[in-house]
């Protein structure tokens, strides 16, 4: 049974939150171009995938996981310091 993107208390949940730590401590107040956070926020969030949603293909398709996805790689890069790389700018509110 896969578990639904919305519940918060969820261990793919729970795993996606200390995959933001780890990139966060990795990133950190560093001089990193965005694109490395990125990168490492869709693999992590893929790898989490695999891991929680019992072999459930990551439908790219669907509005609900892109949307998912974005919001996840988009809490890491706000997690992140501000990168030397102004070709990749952190948007921040």
């Amino acid at each position: 049974m896969s578990e639904s993107p919305q519940s918060e208390s969820t261990p793919f949940r729970r795993q996606l939150a200390e995959n933001v730590d780890a990139i966060a401590d990795k990133y950190l107040d560093r001089q990193v171009s965005m694109q490395h956070v990125v990168t490492d926020s869709i693999e992590a969030y893929t790898a989490a995938w695999r891991e929680h949603r019992d072999g459930e293909p990551l439908d790219l398709l669907s509005a609900d996981n892109r949307a998912e996805l974005g919001s996840f790689v988009y809490t890491c890069v706000t997690s992140v310091g501000e990168p030397e790389n102004p070709q990749f700018p952190v948007r921040r509110s």
